[in-house]
Formats: C-alpha cells, sequence, structure tokens
C-alpha cells in the first residue's frame, strides 16, 4: 500500500509515517483498495454490455498511480492500430484530480509515447448529475428521512416529505 501512495502523494512531500496512517484504513481492505476491484467489475459489466449489443470493441484500463498504467495501455491500444480511444475516470465528481488531472493523464500519456497526431483520446464528463447515479443517493434520503418522520419530530409533530426529486418540492 505504501508504494501505491507514494504515487499518489509524489511531490507533495507527505512523509511515510503520514502515509503508514493512511495505509492502516486500508488493511480493512485487505491491504488493497477496492478500487481495481471494482474497475474490474466495471470492466466486465461495459464488455458484457457492448457485446450484448453486438459492438465488437476492445476495452483497455489503464490507472494513474498504480498498473495497469494508463501510458502502457495507451501504448498498447496504438500497436494495435487502436487510435481513437474514449477515456473513462470512474470519479464521478467535478474536480482537479477528477477531472482536469485525466485529461493532463491523457496528454502526457500521448506524448510520452511519442503518439502526438497518431491517437486521439475524448474524456466522457462527469456523470455526478445523471439522473441515473444520483436516484440512488435521492432514494436513500428519502429512506432515511421517513424514517425519522416515521418516528415523529423533536417536538412530536411528524411532517410529511416528500422525495427529494418531486418536482413539486418547495425551498
Amino acid at each position: 500500500m505504501i508504494p501505491f501512495l507514494r504515487n499518489v502523494t509524489r511531490g507533495r512531500g507527505i512523509p511515510d509515517e503520514r502515509l503508514e496512517e493512511v495505509a492502516t484504513h486500508y488493511r480493512h481492505f485487505g491491504g488493497v483498495s477496492p478500487i481495481n476491484e471494482h474497475n474490474r467489475q466495471l470492466r466486465q459489466a461495459i464488455e458484457d454490455e457492448m457485446r450484448r449489443r453486438g459492438l465488437d470493441l476492445p476495452i483497455y484500463w489503464g490507472n494513474r498511480n498504480w498498473a495497469p498504467y494508463l501510458e502502457e495501455k495507451v501504448k498498447e491500444a496504438a500497436d494495435a492500430n487502436h487510435t481513437r480511444i474514449l477515456g473513462v475516470a470512474t470519479s464521478a465528481y467535478s474536480s482537479y484530480s477528477s477531472c482536469r488531472q485525466y485529461r493532463e493523464d491523457f496528454a502526457r500519456a500521448i506524448l510520452d509515447n511519442g503518439l502526438e497526431g497518431k491517437v486521439r483520446i475524448d474524456k466522457v464528463r462527469q456523470f455526478f448529475d445523471v439522473p441515473g447515479f444520483v436516484k440512488p443517493f435521492a432514494d436513500g434520503v428519502a429512506d432515511a428521512l421517513k424514517g425519522f418522520s416515521d418516528q415523529g419530530s423533536p417536538r412530536g409533530h411528524p411532517r410529511p416529505l416528500r422525495h427529494p426529486l418531486d418536482p413539486d418540492r418547495r425551498c
């Protein structure tokens, strides 16, 4: 875990003692980040759906901070004459590290491999506001609030609750 955390925090001067503190959180997951396994499952689901739709397109998976590395996978794709790549960052939210930094990573992978003008990577936009992503959260909040409502308000006056995506909601 420490080598991964060193990659993630490279150039920030974070001491190993602090990285070790962070690493203890990963011990709950057997000492590894669960992200790679989630990405394997996502990749398989995408492959299955593409096959179901009759699409025969390759899927390459590359990471920023751990193997398989993005630069290696971009080169592998180019070597197989796959020059138009759709990049999917699995972070839903928009921030430097989940949006702009991925664009920089894609550009670096192209430049480091000498592929400028030969390979194009188009990045899928962040999906924090896509209904299929938002709805499970909204449902969970509504269920939790309903649980509180069923118990009554602190003053003993239950209030009716609306679903957070209810178009008739008021501020």
